[in-house]
């Protein structure tokens, strides 16, 4: 029994039927795969060959990552293996681009057969990539500034806080 499909899923898989009927006359060689063919949004193109994650373009600082297992569906042109990929930053790189990429591996079809749509990518291929915004590494920093300016970490104020009541319990006033 398969999966029921995410709405997402649903959308890649009518936009590989919408699209099927230019899957002989307009296939391109895995060879001939360029980043403008996968990066631009609603960029539909099928290949002749075996596509996977390790053999898709990217840029150095990146790679394609399959973050959902793949999907096996059965379509009105037959069975497809439906997989969602989407950039990985690699190590020491603070930004990555934010493409959303879905691989239909077409099963009914005599050659490999691939179908590609990107569904979140630029604009056109002249403009820059969007950017998937940075993660913070290191916590908020909340206080009040000091006389110099200087904001105040919580357990700096904190700790200042304990002091004086010490002092203030020292001194009798408490």
């Amino acid at each position: 029994m398969m999966n029921p499909l995410t709405p997402e899923q649903r959308r890649a898989v009518t936009v590989f039927e919408d699209s099927y009927h230019q899957a002989l006359t307009s296939a391109i060689r895995l060879a001939d795969l360029s980043m403008d063919h996968i990066t631009v949004c609603d960029s539909r193109v099928f290949i002749r060959g075996k596509v996977c994650r390790k053999n898709l373009p990217h840029e150095l600082h990146w790679v394609w990552h399959q973050s959902k297992s793949k999907e096996t569906v059965i379509t009105r042109f037959g069975e497809i293996i439906l997989t969602k990929l989407s950039p990985r930053k690699l190590a020491g790189v603070e930004q990555c681009p934010s493409y959303k990429l879905w691989i239909c591996e077409i099963l009914n079809s005599v050659t490999p057969l691939f179908f590609i749509w990107c569904e979140k990518g630029k604009p056109d291929i002249f403009s820059p990539p969007p950017m998937i915004k940075p993660k913070r590494t290191s916590p908020r920093r909340e206080g009040k500034a000091d006389g110099g300016g200087r904001v105040k970490g919580v357990k700096v104020l904190v700790e200042e806080g304990r002091r004086e009541r010490e002092r203030e319990r020292e001194a009798g006033r408490i």
